[in-house]
């Protein structure tokens, strides 16, 4: 999750054809799909003199309904006969609690979805020649033994690497705070664990949280085992939730 400002950032202030992009985000009080319809037709009019427009949506707590209502929305929108020659793309940055709900929708709408979509780009976690450029980047110590003990420690996630910079802060050697933070992860109700879970957006999902209590509960446990009959509760959990 980032400050607002810092998504404009990503989009391009120009093409590679020399084209300007004038970058617009959506107003957070466009809230339904058809208030949505008629902001892009007044947006369109309004720009139809510029070269390349990208408007862009930020979306954190919204519900499976609403998402639906404005992604279906948009791909209408960019699927309709061109009235003006404004080049309009529209990207939506999805926060975690957003991913929660797209991920809840049913998967083969999901995978409908994102079967008209231009560009979908998931962010993945860091791996041993990304930490060592981090490293780098940061002064530290990158050797291969640091970036290995680096990875065992965090896994990957981008937000504990943030962590890990942000404790060693002049010290040289980030193998010390690596190992602190490993430690820290093997405790269930550490301030460390909580920050992570809520960076995830775990605590919005009630079978997340039931499933990696499972989890934590029974570790070792192989990933078949984890079934709704296994959690048992209620209300009980579907296949897909395990």
């Amino acid at each position: 999750t980032y400050h607002r400002s810092k998504y404009r950032h990503v989009l391009p202030a120009d093409m590679p054809n020399g084209k300007q992009v004038t970058r617009t985000e959506i107003p957070s009080q466009v809230s339904t799909g058809e208030h949505l319809q008629q902001w892009f037709i007044q947006y369109c009019q309004e720009h139809s003199s510029d070269q390349r427009v990208m408007t862009y949506r930020i979306l954190g707590q919204c519900s499976t309904e609403q998402l639906r209502d404005q992604v279906q929305t948009t791909l209408d929108q960019i699927k309709q006969p061109k009235k003006t020659n404004v080049q309009l793309s529209v990207l939506f940055f999805f926060e975690p609690r957003a991913v929660w709900s797209w991920l809840s929708l049913p998967q083969n709408e999901r995978t409908e979805f994102e079967g008209h979509l231009k560009t979908l780009i998931s962010p993945g976690r860091w791996n041993t020649v990304g930490i060592h450029q981090r490293l780098a980047q940061h002064g530290k110590l990158d050797t291969g033994d640091t970036c290995e003990a680096i990875l065992r420690a965090i896994r990957g996630w981008p937000s504990l690497l943030d962590v890990l910079f942000y404790r060693c802060g002049t010290q040289q050697d980030p193998g010390p705070t690596a190992e602190t933070i490993r430690k820290e992860f093997q405790e269930k109700h550490t301030k460390s664990g909580q920050q992570f879970r809520h960076c995830l957006g775990l605590w919005e999902s009630d079978s997340t949280q039931r499933v990696l209590a499972f989890m934590w509960d029974c570790q070792p446990v192989a990933l078949n085992h984890v079934t709704p009959k296994a959690i048992g509760g209620e209300p009980t959990l579907s296949s897909s939730a395990c």
